[in-house]
């Protein structure tokens, strides 16, 4: 998963779960429960862990999906996380991208490339600047 150094610990514990619950959802699954690892460098603040911890347990709950396992190591860095998530489809019901057929509909939340864009200004302050919306 990727984000940014100074992105809250909070919201990098809800999004690398969400992400993984995304995909779930696009198959038609119940969540189950997700394995996670998590690499960090040596010195890592406790107060990033906790608050990184917090955020993903929240979400654990709020979605019923709880942490099952996984694995914790020390790196060079950088910060790596990753998490598979298990869902459950009754039987027959999974959706599938290969049995998709012509006129049928494919949905989306949210903006196609509102990630792209973010990513973007983000990383160019003067092109945020420069799409800022007028007050009032």
């Amino acid at each position: 998963m990727h984000f940014f150094a100074d992105d809250p610990p909070d919201a990098i514990g809800r999004k690398v779960l969400r992400m993984n619950l995304s995909d779930l959802a696009a198959k038609g699954a119940k969540p189950i429960g997700f394995l996670m690892s998590i690499a960090l460098p040596a010195g890592f603040e406790e107060a990033w862990i906790a608050a990184f911890a917090a955020g993903l347990g929240e979400d654990a709950a709020h979605y019923g999906c709880p942490l099952l396992g996984g694995d914790t190591d020390r790196t060079p860095g950088p910060t790596a996380i990753s998490i598979t998530a298990f869902g459950a489809v009754p039987h027959g019901k999974m959706v599938r991208r290969a049995t998709a057929k012509a006129g049928e509909s494919i949905l989306v939340t949210g903006t196609i490339g509102d990630a792209a864009l973010g990513v973007l200004l983000r990383r160019d302050k003067n092109l945020a600047k420069s799409c800022a919306l007028p007050d009032g």
